[in-house]
Order: structure tokens, then sequence, then C-alpha cells
């Protein structure tokens, strides 16, 4: 298979409703904490309600980007590195460019929208996805 695997930068590079839910879920948690720490009363939330849909919702945050040019296909890998997901068609895709603020990030052009990804290797992944959206428009 030609598959180029790229990993994302931080928790969540592609900060998607997962990482939101997250955070807001976890602030939610320790605002709890405190407010019952100060009542001098139990947990509203109990321990094993924020980590087991933490866990869940973790998993679903994606760790790294692949550009599948066998199947045209840019895909995501989530579930802590083990599940591949379906993706979108290479044909979405108008490029791949660096963003001039952020030294990691890159927006992926597509026809309707566009997206932020952070990586560890922009460069690398800006090139070969342009490649490979190239290569796809000829086929």
């Amino acid at each position: 298979m030609n598959m180029k695997r790229f990993p994302l930068y931080g928790i969540a590079g592609c900060k998607g409703w997962a990482y939101w839910v997250l955070l807001f879920y976890g602030l939610l948690f320790v605002a709890s904490l405190i407010a019952s720490y100060i009542r001098n009363e139990e947990p509203v939330i109990p321990a094993f309600a924020f980590y087991i849909p933490a866990l869940v919702l973790w998993a679903c945050m994606p760790v790294a980007v692949v550009i599948d040019e066998e199947n045209g296909r840019l895909r995501w890998i989530v579930g802590f590195g083990r599940i591949l997901t379906g993706g979108r068609p290479l044909t979405e895709y108008v490029r791949a460019e660096r963003d001039e603020t952020h030294a990691r990030k890159v927006k992926l052009l597509s026809k309707k929208t566009h997206t932020f990804v952070e990586l560890y290797q922009p460069e690398a992944f800006c090139e070969e996805m342009n490649k490979a959206i190239e290569n796809n428009r000829q086929d």
C-alpha cells in the first residue's frame, strides 16, 4: 500500500468536536469538584462518570493524518493510533499550504471550505499532499 503517515502535533492537532467536548467536560468536572469542596459536600459528579466518557472522547481524537494514494483518500488515525478512518477523497481538496502565522499549522483547502491541521512535519506534508492531489487529478 502506498500510504504516507504524518503524526499530528499536540494532544489533538486537528481540534475537532471531541477535543472541545472533552475540554468543556473537563472544566465542568473541575468546577463541580471546586464547588463541592467549597460547600463541604460529596462531589456532584463521581470520578468514574468523568473518566469513562473522557476516555471515549479521547479515543475519538485523531493522532495522525494518512495520505492514501492507492485509494485516493485523506484518512485519519484515531483510537490511540489503532483505527484508520475512511477519510475524504483527495478530489475534494484543492491544495495544502503552510500557515504564515504558525510554524506547525497547515491549511487544507477544499472546494467548499478549509481545515487547519498542526503537524510535526508541515513542509513534508504540504509537499506530499499537493503531489497526491495533482496525481489524483490526472487519473
